[in-house]
């Protein structure tokens, strides 16, 4: 045999010895991740969680371990927020060599229910995607598609996209959520209208979430110097636009208390829909729209008809520097 035939051969075996090994590799791999799941399952059972799950099939050779489960139920139903979740089927997806790296899909309606009784709130997507890393402290992204809330106690929005992230330390949990197309609850008859284009905001949450319904564990985050730091806020609603950044807290009455600072487009055609919804007189529009002129500032970089102002949210009422314009409720009934 000649040199260039022997290297060639030894090559082929090379390669043929690898493709075995890694055909090994895989396959248990596979047997061990399917007994992994049930071992998981079984661990979390005993620290109260509800699991069922259907069929399990793994799959993905050579590029990817691919688990199929069916008909998944998770649940939470002790400790400060009870929660549960269910679904028709998921896809999780690990790469061979990063199986740290987790991607979990689902290709059909998806359902988280979070709270006690009339409080619950039952979130719907029509197809959902989450990526994380299975270390402490990464990050978690989540996409949903087609996603609505429903509760038998409050109207809730809806969104034709929504993107959320999430990163928690010891100190706050950072929240970066965009919504797109969302469309508020008629029966609140907005002024501005049903349909927001686009809403994005990144906040912090400060200060330890309590055990108890949620009325009282909001009252009770309060009382421990909870805190919401929003450091971006982007809004797109028919016409008006709003950037911003500032502090949020709750009142005595579980009421907003918030300060911002930001720039404010479309400002004009804002006031005179809340005009026409009735819920300021024309002259006081114009007294506002006169206010806001003098006591905010053109912002040219924002737009030709941006305006920077102040916002600030006090004992029930929402004032553009100081001009009061609106008033607020509690955010939940107490």
């Amino acid at each position: 045999m000649t040199r260039p035939r022997l290297w060639l051969a030894l090559a082929l075996g090379a390669f043929a010895l690898a493709a075995l090994g890694y055909t090994g590799y895989w396959f248990a791999a596979a047997i061990q991740i399917e007994h992994g799941i049930a071992e998981w399952a079984a661990s979390a059972r005993t620290q109260g969680y509800a699991i069922e799950h259907g069929a399990i099939a793994v799959g993905g050779f050579p590029f990817a371990f691919r688990i199929d489960l069916a008909a998944p139920a998770v649940a939470q139903p002790a400790g400060p927020l009870p929660w549960r979740f269910r679904g028709e089927r998921l896809h999780v997806t690990l790469p061979p060599f990063s199986p740290d790296r987790l991607r979990v899909e689902s290709d059909a309606v998806v359902e988280l229910t979070v709270g006690d009784a009339g409080d619950a709130v039952t979130i719907l997507s029509r197809t959902a995607r989450l990526e994380t890393r299975l270390t402490p402290g990464a990050p978690v992204h989540v996409v949903f598609e087609s996603l609505a809330a429903a509760s038998a106690r409050y109207r809730l929005p809806t969104a034709a996209h929504a993107e959320i992230r999430v990163e928690s330390s010891a100190a706050s949990t950072t929240v970066a959520a965009v919504f797109r197309d969302a469309t508020v609850p008629v029966a609140a008859d907005w002024p501005l209208g049903p349909k927001i284009e686009r809403l994005a905001a990144t906040v912090a949450l400060k200060g330890a979430w309590p055990d108890g319904p949620i009325a009282a564990a909001l009252a009770a985050w309060r009382d421990d110097g909870g805190i919401i730091e929003v450091t971006a806020f982007d809004l797109a609603w028919n016409g008006v636009g709003a950037s911003a950044s500032g502090t949020l807290a709750l009142d005595r009455e579980l009421r907003p208390f918030a300060a911002f600072a930001g720039s404010v487009r479309g400002l004009d055609a804002a006031i005179d829909a809340i005009v026409g919804a009735q819920r300021l007189s024309a002259a006081q529009a114009a007294a506002i729209k006169v206010g806001v002129r003098l006591l905010g500032k053109k912002n040219n970089n924002a737009g030709t008809d941006a305006v920077e102002v102040s916002a600030t949210v006090q004992d029930g009422r929402v004032f553009i520097g100081a001009i009061p314009v609106a008033r607020v409720g509690p955010v939940v009934a107490p």
